[in-house]
């Protein structure tokens, strides 16, 4: 690759979710030369995801007060804000690698953010590739982006705040809600809950989403789980049962509710890749969602002036997120002398307060968020556990029981993790699987592995036409 078409800039921020819009938009107003990279076709990220160009006239996400003026400065970046980019590679010489609308696109930076959020959990169990299933997330995307209703009829199962909030959304858009089913107990939820008295905008938009549930007269259930859900071309049904703490089924009856759409919400996985391809340093933060690049106090990783900010540092909600965006952003522009080290001490301070106080909001997303490694005995032989490759528990559970433990193992003897999605939607679960049966830790399994092209991407993209035209060819 040549360098004739490699842009070169200051900073890179990659996402344009709560923390790298708060990134850009603090780096870009103290002067530093930057690009914002995302996929989207605006600001906002997930959380805050917009409707297309199309659509934006009639229908719009809202966006709460504490995050409304950064989304309106990050809506105001002008060029510096590239969408329609899908990053997918990173090098050793801080050279990012991005899919465009006029096709490969290259950016040389001095300082990289990576600011490129999370997904949800998967939680295999017997059913769940059934059309009607998506995760809570997926749903969302199709109400928001799209404003296409899922279902008609729908059952919401998982944990904490994000189930309450998708299920006044479906209720928005006119469908059903049959039940919202959590996995944790209301003593649970109570216990981790006391220090949000001190965060009360925080808690009051929980209560405010439960409140309206209620009358609405959905149906709530607490301790419990889907279990197992019904149909054969399509949902039609969904068991629940009570569970532990852990997840594990406990005594007590199930109960079946008539559905056409489950919406599955379990808590959230970091989107480490881009940091692993980097060579970042990981380490293994259940609590914080798995594996997560391990970071400075000024949010570096340990790849010098490569920042990770936000839910791919780990989970801790669009507040915390906005914060950590602004930290990296001041930290940036003090190293390149774009603001005075006074100026910067006090800013960075400042921020660095506001963080401490959301200590409580990140200790209660930890508690309802938690691993319940009792999901793993919902995976009976037959289920499929990576849909891309189609293995079944059984053909892991096998390979474990012939010595494997670790997920490099498993993926070598069965494919398991080499599809489409990269191993987004089964390592957790062949991880889970490895815990159960193998008496492995998460370190002996090891961190999902990564290389470049981290998301999907054409061949002539990875070879380069104009440079290889044989190769192309």
């Amino acid at each position: 690759m040549t360098d004739r078409a490699v842009e070169r800039v200051e900073l890179a921020v990659v996402g344009a979710g709560p923390g790298g819009m708060a990134a850009a938009t603090t780096a870009a107003e103290l002067g530093v030369r930057l690009v914002l990279l995302d996929e989207s076709a605006a600001v906002g990220g997930q959380i805050f995801r917009q409707p297309p160009p199309a659509l934006a006239g009639r229908h719009g996400t809202s966006v709460p007060a504490y995050a409304s003026e950064t989304f309106g400065r990050a809506g105001r970046l002008g060029d510096t804000h590239r969408p329609g980019r899908t990053v997918w590679g990173f090098t050793d010489d801080n050279l990012l690698l991005a899919s465009g609308p006029q096709g490969v696109e290259r950016y040389r930076a001095d300082h990289v953010i990576l600011a490129t959020g999370a997904y949800d959990r998967p939680v295999p169990m017997p059913g769940w590739t059934l059309p009607g299933v998506f995760t809570a997330g997926g749903a969302q995307t199709l109400m928001k982006a799209q404003r296409v209703r899922p279902g008609n009829r729908v059952l919401v199962a998982g944990a904490g705040p994000l189930i309450l909030v998708l299920a006044s959304q479906l209720l928005d858009a006119g469908a059903e809600v049959a039940a919202v089913v959590d996995i944790s107990s209301a003593r649970e939820r109570l216990r981790a809950g006391l220090g949000l008295a001190r965060l009360w905008p925080v808690a009051q938009e929980g209560l405010g989403y439960l409140f309206k549930l209620r009358r609405r007269r959905v149906s709530m259930l607490d301790g419990a789980s889907v279990v197992r859900i019904l149909g054969e071309s399509r949902v039609t049904g969904v068991v629940v049962a009570p569970v532990d703490a852990t997840g594990r089924r406990r005594a007590g009856s199930e109960r079946r509710f008539d559905v056409d759409t489950v919406c599955l919400g379990y808590g959230f996985v970091p989107s480490i890749e881009l940091a692993a391809v980097r060579g970042c340093a990981l380490e293994h933060a259940p609590l914080r969602g798995g594996w997560i690049p391990r970071r400075s106090d000024a949010l570096e990783t340990t790849v010098r002036n490569v920042f990770a900010v936000g839910d791919c540092a780990g989970i801790s909600g669009a507040r915390v997120d906005l914060e950590e965006g602004r930290l990296a952003g001041l930290e940036v522009a003090r190293r390149l002398g774009r603001i005075a080290p006074s100026d910067a001490a006090r800013r960075i301070d400042a921020v660095r307060t506001r963080l401490r106080a959301f200590a409580p909001l990140r200790r209660y997303l930890e508690t309802v968020y938690q691993p319940r490694p009792g999901l793993v005995e919902l995976l009976d032989d037959s289920v499929t556990v990576c849909r891309c490759e189609d293995v079944t528990a059984g053909a892991i559970t096998d390979e474990i029981g012939r010595g494997a433990r670790s997920l490099q193992e498993v993926k070598s003897a069965t494919r398991v993790g080499m599809g489409y999605c990269q191993a987004r939607m089964c390592t957790p679960a062949v991880t889970a699987l490895l815990l159960r049966h193998a008496g492995a830790d998460a370190e002996v399994a090891g961190a999902p592995s990564a290389r470049p092209p981290v998301r999907p991407c054409t061949i002539d993209q990875l070879c380069d036409p104009a440079e290889q035209p044989e190769v192309a060819r």
